[in-house]
């Protein structure tokens, strides 16, 4: 399963929301710079959250006991559009997944924020 999480926390149980077998959502992130609506950026995850989905699936098929933390740091530029991203955290000693997983959420298309770029942090738990 793939959890979406706030910080370095990892909730378990009710706090987070099953949207399928192998994803669960968590509604937080880490976000610092500009002003960017918490919501719309939860929104944008929520609708590309399939996009993941297949990365920890196809990873899943080469490593069937894969199990980690991810998390992306994204920077989305005044156009909405994420102008930089990294993976600031892997501990599934899998490069595939995080990579992949980078490689598509920097194609989220973002809203525009205010006053200056936006620095988002979004942390993901894998497991089988």
């Amino acid at each position: 399963m793939v959890k979406w999480c706030r910080a370095l926390k990892f909730p378990e149980g009710p706090e987070a929301v099953k949207v399928t077998r192998h994803f669960l959502f968590q509604k937080d992130f880490e976000a610092e710079g500009g002003k960017l609506d918490a919501e719309a950026v939860d929104r944008v995850f929520q609708s590309r959250k399939n996009t993941v989905h297949d990365c920890y699936t196809a990873a899943l098929k080469e490593k069937k006991d894969l199990a980690g933390k991810i998390a992306v740091r994204l920077v989305i530029g005044p156009e909405g559009k994420v102008i930089d991203g990294t993976v600031s955290e892997n501990t599934t000693g899998h490069e595939g997944v995080a990579d992949c997983i980078l490689k598509r959420a920097r194609t989220f298309p973002f809203p525009k924020p205010s006053e200056g770029d936006v620095i988002v942090v979004r942390h993901f738990r894998l497991e089988p």
